[in-house]
């Protein structure tokens, strides 16, 4: 979470001002923070669209602003939990963050597997493949070692078809034959561990300097509004 205090520029400009205007500025400070608090929660959002390839609108929506009060002049800029455990490596540095519920960590390279809008396998595939007759998950041998994802099993698909007296062979969704292992399997996703990422997100700098740039005339124009309308 950002925090975003001024409250020592505030303590400043006290002195220089009329008792009406003194009494109004808490309430003024206030709104100018939470003001200039979604002025850069709209700036981490634009930033994120041109970091990253298509972000979910979950990712969007978790940039969040806790507004500031009389009584604590603080507005708080931040990510929700859930969605600041996979982007805290790429504002930190670290390995891309793992899922712990979902089975061998990271998904690479689904093969036969429909994607989502956003270029990510939906929530439920996994579950879906795990309840077919003719696929598995687990550890297969290959001529490149092993590898852990999920497997469908070729020969079987050509058995039943066999037994339905047909021929046919078995194509991936891109119209190519699927390629099966020396074993008659067809590795359908591939399960990786996590890969280190670049600190590239700079959310932290990017709110602190939207927000020094925008308080200033926003307590200014908040402590005027404020004013007047105590006439």
């Amino acid at each position: 979470m950002i925090a975003i205090s001024f409250k020592t520029d505030v303590d400043k400009l006290a002195p220089m001002l009329s008792k009406k205007a003194l009494a109004n500025l808490p309430y003024a400070t206030a709104r100018a923070l939470t003001a200039s608090a979604r002025q850069a929660a709209a700036a981490e959002r634009q930033a994120i669209a041109q970091d990253f390839a298509n972000p979910t609108p979950f990712t969007f929506g978790s940039v969040a602003v806790v507004p500031a009060v009389k009584s604590n002049p603080v507005a708080v800029v931040g990510i929700r939990p859930i969605a600041a455990k996979y982007l805290a490596p790429y504002e930190f540095g670290g390995k891309r963050y793992l899922n712990p519920s979902r089975a061998g960590g990271t998904l690479l390279n689904p093969k036969d597997i429909a994607l989502n809008a956003y270029g990510n396998l939906p929530r439920r595939t996994v579950a879906r493949l795990r309840g077919r007759r003719d696929v598995f998950i687990g550890t297969v041998m290959t001529r490149g070692g092993p590898v852990d994802g999920v497997w469908r099993r070729v020969r079987a698909i050509r058995a039943v078809a066999a037994r339905s007296g047909q021929r046919r062979r078995v194509v991936s969704r891109r119209g190519r034959p699927a390629m099966a292992s020396p074993r008659g399997l067809d590795l359908l996703i591939r399960f990786g561990g996590a890969l280190p990422v670049r600190p590239e997100l700079g959310f932290r700098e990017r709110a602190i300097a939207v927000a020094r740039e925008t308080f200033a005339p926003e307590l200014r124009r908040q402590l005027a509004a404020a004013i007047q309308s105590s006439r």
